[in-house]
């Protein structure tokens, strides 16, 4: 011990000398920082710093009634919301479409509740995309919604395996749609294979494709017109339509039945859509209509009604024009 001492005190350089190694050996860089965990971590931090100072529930409570409440022709309504960090989501509860939004304008359509989470950004349109989850009519929709600088898009898809569909998600319980469309009962599934729609913040449809398909849709026992119908497997059921330029749709296939089916049709052609008021658009279609004869047998009126169209191997040739609420209906030339 003593010739230790005797050394540090005659050698003090050497002591200097480690000290100023172990501070050069010191990483004063905060390289490790760079590393992916700490990134998530400061990111993380930094973001639920800046949501703990923003009145996010006040600023989202006054963009979600407002924008429910100024819908064109379809004011929505919300009973509550609650706004859950960690998901994170918003839930909302009882939701209300009003009837008159609806085709048989007869009842509001009510949603127990929704679910919107934030899903990232969206380059393609550019914009915040979030998902919407929620239950109508007993069915799973699932929808992403991106809203953009001057529309809001949306998007509901369904996957499908070599045509087979394999989701349950955005399937249409037919039998509980009906209730919402007059004259006319449905049974079966409607399955949404693409639904894309993009608004402009007015209300206007900017864009817009759909894709629906069925294949064990039937019209079930019924009066329609007075005339008892008995039920009828139609099967298939194919609806394709685009938005073109100049506000025209173009409907490029509406396809019923398939070829043992009691009822064939097939329809295409060109709708001029008024926006401000959908009755008034212009249509231009044309199509044809197979019955099984034991449908026309048993109904000499609707045989009557049929005999003004041309035949074509069994289909008569329909053409419809003029205005959508009230089309004119003749035999295709």
């Amino acid at each position: 011990m003593v010739l230790l001492m005797s050394f540090i005190l005659v050698n003090p350089q050497v002591i200097m000398s480690r000290q100023n190694k172990e501070l050069e050996e010191i990483d004063y860089s905060l390289g490790y920082l760079l590393k992916s965990k700490w990134i998530i971590s400061l990111v993380i931090l930094f973001v639920f710093t800046v949501i703990s100072y923003i009145p996010f529930e006040k600023k989202l409570e006054n963009m979600v009634y407002s924008s429910l409440a100024s819908i064109p022709g379809c004011p929505m309504s919300i009973n509550s919301f609650n706004f859950e960090f960690f998901s994170p989501k918003v839930v909302f509860k009882d939701i209300v479409i009003p009837s008159k939004c609806l085709p048989s304008k007869e009842r509001d359509l009510k949603i127990d509740k929704a679910f919107v989470s934030f899903r990232g950004i969206s380059f393609s349109p550019f914009g915040l995309s979030f998902k919407a989850e929620t239950r109508v009519m007993d069915s799973l929709i699932e929808a992403y919604i991106i809203p953009s600088f001057t529309s809001i898009s949306i998007l509901l898809e369904n996957e499908s395996d070599n045509g087979k569909i394999v989701s349950m998600e955005n399937q249409i319980n037919l039998s509980e749609l009906s209730k919402y469309i007059p004259k006319v009962k449905l049974i079966g599934h409607l399955v949404i294979s693409t639904a894309y729609l993009q608004l402009g913040y007015n209300g206007e449809l900017k864009d817009m494709a759909i894709n629906l398909a069925s294949s064990d849709i039937a019209i079930p026992t019924q009066k329609i017109m007075g005339y008892k119908l008995q039920k009828l497997d139609l099967k298939k059921l194919l609806i394709q339509v685009d938005l073109l330029k100049n506000d025209k749709l173009h409907l490029k296939k509406f396809i019923i039945g398939s070829d043992k089916s009691p009822l064939i049709t097939s329809f295409t052609g060109d709708i001029k859509l008024n926006q401000r008021a959908i009755k008034n658009s212009n249509l231009d279609i044309t199509g044809e209509l197979k019955l099984d004869e034991s449908l026309l047998s048993n109904n000499l009126l609707l045989q009557g009604y049929l005999n003004q169209f041309d035949k074509k191997d069994k289909f008569y040739q329909i053409q419809m024009k003029g205005k959508l609420g009230r089309p004119s209906v003749s035999s295709a030339r």
